[in-house]
């Protein structure tokens, strides 16, 4: 696919550690409309650097590396072991813990890379996006030209399942910082407008170190616990909420009381919270209720276990 002459350009921007197994598929994907690939690179031991930067020198895009690592940037990580979190209550985080610094600011690792962006407009992936209809690009693009930012409707990935409308594509001049621990995001302009791109997550990065158990949980639980857990950002207590539900775990309802008290005013919030609760609970609920009617037992005489 050849670029038009005089269309608009921008920089791909991604989060990546270990990525060398599907780094170029990705950069592929978003060819010939990206001059920049901006990759803040999350203490890689493999080949991402490397192969990022021949394929970027091979296909005249400007490639530019940003390392962060413990050493270098003390700030975004903790070590994984038990000692790093406090209690909740009579319950102690979930492990199983690795030993190692984790990375427990997403925000705070892509800010390092977003004031690298040259582009006026950027398209943000992940290591292992692809983007199925590239020929959407310019339309979106060329849409953010009158407004912030362009969402997307189909993300989606290999199970199915979709991500909703994400921002994906920004007009540098109207995007501002990072914001988010865990579940990062740039705050939508209020003239964000929908797109048509799609993008698959392909969940296969093979690199080493890419999802460590419970990584997401344990980011939301050092987030709340240094904020003394009362301060808590209710974003971040809702996230811990959801993740230690869906654990089973014993500091669950504890946590929900807090987030119930900690974000009365935040109704939007609370209600997603409430609205996902219920919806995990749901199919626990039809399992259960099948297994009565197939050993003769109606609903509803025999008390169900909640989560």
């Amino acid at each position: 696919m050849k670029k038009p002459q005089g269309s608009i350009t921008m920089s791909v921007f991604t989060l990546a550690k270990n990525a060398a197994s599907c780094i170029e598929r990705m950069l592929a994907s978003a060819f010939p409309w990206a001059t920049e690939f901006v990759m803040v690179d999350d203490a890689s031991t493999d080949d991402t650097a490397e192969i990022a930067s021949h394929w970027c020198r091979t296909h005249g895009l400007t490639f530019v590396h940003v390392r962060i690592s413990p050493e270098t940037h003390p700030g975004l990580y903790r070590v994984d072991e038990p000692a790093t979190y406090e209690h909740l209550g009579d319950g102690s985080c979930p492990g199983p813990f690795t030993g190692r610094p984790l990375l427990v600011d997403f925000a705070g690792a892509r800010n390092e890379g977003w004031s690298r962006v040259t582009s006026s407009w950027a398209l943000v992936l992940d290591a292992d996006d692809t983007v199925q209809n590239r020929e959407a690009i310019p339309v979106d693009v060329g849409g953010a030209i009158s407004c912030g930012a362009t969402r997307i409707q189909g993300r989606y990935d290999v199970a199915g399942r979709t991500g909703g409308a994400r921002g994906l594509i920004f007009r540098m001049d109207a995007a501002g910082r990072w914001q988010g621990r865990i579940h990062e995001h740039l705050p939508h302009p209020p003239s964000t407008r929908v797109g048509t791109l799609r993008v698959l997550d392909h969940r296969d990065n093979a690199g080493t170190d890419v999802r460590i158990p419970n990584h997401y949980l344990k980011v939301a639980w050092l987030s709340c616990q240094e904020a003394g857990w009362w301060g808590a950002n209710p974003h971040d207590l809702g996230c811990l909420v959801l993740d230690l539900n869906g654990e089973r775990h014993e500091s669950a309802s504890g946590a929900l009381a807090m987030f119930r008290q900690v974000c009365p005013a935040d109704v939007e919030l609370r209600t997603y919270v409430e609205a996902e609760l219920r919806r995990r609970q749901e199919p626990e609920i039809e399992r259960s209720s099948e297994g009565q009617r197939r050993h003769g037992d109606e609903p509803g005489n025999q008390s169900q276990e909640q989560p």
